[in-house]
């Protein structure tokens, strides 16, 4: 990925290179017979008895894990957000050449951003292959999961701590609903469908996603309430 940042690929194009790197993983983890190649490696069943340090366990524990992941990811996200790192990638995302003549080194935090990103999937993916029982690389690398992973910040919003968090949790429901809905009525590849028709929505009402709307309509909410008490405020003094 650091070759793309020497030729200058960005935005959408830059995108559909992490997903073409993606499924070239996968086919070379496929024919990689030490990693058990299109087989997968399987791992022990969990167990009833919870084991902190191995992470095995039950349904209930995977569960705790994945909500304390979670609440990490956001945490440390809105701390980047509002450190230096933070203002810096936001001045790269307006506009790079700016940022560039201000002395900022763009390669090596865009380095840094990818390095951290990965970083997170791998912790992510881990747990994840835990609760499978099982990696394979169709599951782990597949167009499927590439095209969640990107589904999710553009329906809750780009840029924020919890868009990401709500609009994966808006999406990877639809997606299920759907295709329990489409295997009940005989149309298979209705999630399909479903996943094009939010994403089209949320673009054309909320370009800006899901989570900054909600931030939206709970300040227009509070504004009247912040009125009325300033002037109580007002009449009692």
């Amino acid at each position: 990925m650091a070759g793309s940042f020497r030729f200058e690929v960005r935005g959408i194009y830059f995108a559909l290179l992490t997903i073409a790197a993606a499924e070239f993983a996968r086919i070379m983890f496929g024919g990689w017979d030490y990693v058990g190649g299109m087989q997968g490696l399987f791992y022990q069943a969990p167990s009833g008895t919870m084991d902190l340090g191995m992470l095995r366990g039950d349904a209930r524990f995977y569960y705790f894990v994945a909500l304390a992941l979670a609440a990490i990811g956001v945490a440390g996200t809105e701390l980047i957000s509002r450190s230096y790192w933070g203002y810096v990638w936001r001045a790269m995302r307006d506009d790079e050449e700016a940022a560039r003549a201000l002395g900022v080194r763009t390669f090596r935090h865009k380095v840094l951003v990818v390095s951290i990103s990965a970083a997170t999937a791998a912790v992510g993916g881990g747990v994840l292959g835990l609760v499978q029982g099982a990696i394979f690389p169709d599951s782990i690398m597949g167009m499927a999961i590439s095209v969640d992973v990107l589904i999710g910040p553009v329906v809750g919003g780009l840029g924020t701590a919890f868009g990401p968090l709500v609009g994966s949790m808006a999406a990877i429901p639809l997606h299920h609903a759907m295709g329990a809905l489409g295997d009940s009525l005989g149309l298979p590849g209705l999630n399909s469908v479903a996943y094009g028709a939010v994403l089209i929505l949320v673009v054309w009402f909320l370009p800006d996603g899901i989570w900054p709307a909600i931030v939206r309509l709970y300040e227009a909410i509070q504004l009247p309430a912040r009125g009325r008490i300033s002037q109580l405020r007002k009449v009692e003094e």
